[in-house]
């Protein structure tokens, strides 16, 4: 029997009665989640996240409004027609060895974010995206976990240029450490080497110190 989905953990997260329900534009179903009742608060997400990215403001909003946060056509349960969309996505490993564009979106809390991650993974591989637009908004990271290296350099893309690039490798074994090597590729114009340094300063105590960003880790 399968377990809860990425999905549906989030949906749980929600402690007033949440209602799932679709609509027709001709042939072309969109799926919302509904609670709540009174002025109706429509909730619309951007690119890459459904309508599960609004549910920690749903209970809130619930208690005066009638909250509608739909999937829009293109993303989560809604249909997904062959047509070029307006935004891109990160890059999500394929069962076929492909990739797809795959974006997330930043939460304080890890867990919280990985569910998030999870679930955008899972509508990426059922759904693939292939998109190119605007990317000005985000930031870039490629994972590269089957090798390491000491030094890695991306194409100069001048529409881009500005936007820094976090490459990550495989991690390794050093005498009694394991290490793991991250580069960042920034613009000269933008970035100096002393916030390089920072950002690197920062890692460092992250990784010395992991249960400020993983929180108490359980295990079993």
């Amino acid at each position: 029997m399968k377990g809860p989905t990425a999905r549906q953990k989030l949906t749980d997260r929600v402690s007033v009665p949440l209602q799932q329900e679709t609509v027709f534009a001709g042939t072309i179903k969109t799926t919302y989640l509904s609670a709540g009742i009174g002025v109706p608060v429509v909730l619309l997400h951007g690119a890459g996240e459904g309508a599960v990215g609004w549910y920690p403001v749903i209970d809130p909003l619930s208690a005066h409004f009638r909250v509608i946060a739909p999937d829009i056509v293109g993303y989560g349960e809604s249909d997904k027609p062959s047509a070029p969309y307006d935004r891109p996505y990160f890059s999500a490993w394929l069962d076929d060895e492909t990739f797809s564009f795959c974006d997330s979106k930043f939460f304080e809390d890890f867990h919280t974010y990985y569910e998030y991650a999870i679930a955008r993974i899972e509508e990426v591989k059922n759904r693939p995206d292939q998109n190119n637009a605007d990317k000005n908004h985000m930031f870039f990271i490629t994972s590269i976990p089957w090798f390491s290296f000491t030094s890695f350099v991306h194409p100069y893309d001048k529409l881009y240029s500005s936007i820094p690039i976090i490459t990550i490798g495989k991690y390794f074994e050093q005498g009694d450490s394991w290490l793991i090597p991250i580069a960042i590729q920034v613009h000269h114009g933008v970035v100096d080497g002393f916030h390089v340094g920072k950002y690197y300063d920062c890692l460092e105590e992250l990784c010395k110190n992991p249960e400020v960003v993983l929180g108490k880790i359980k295990t079993s």
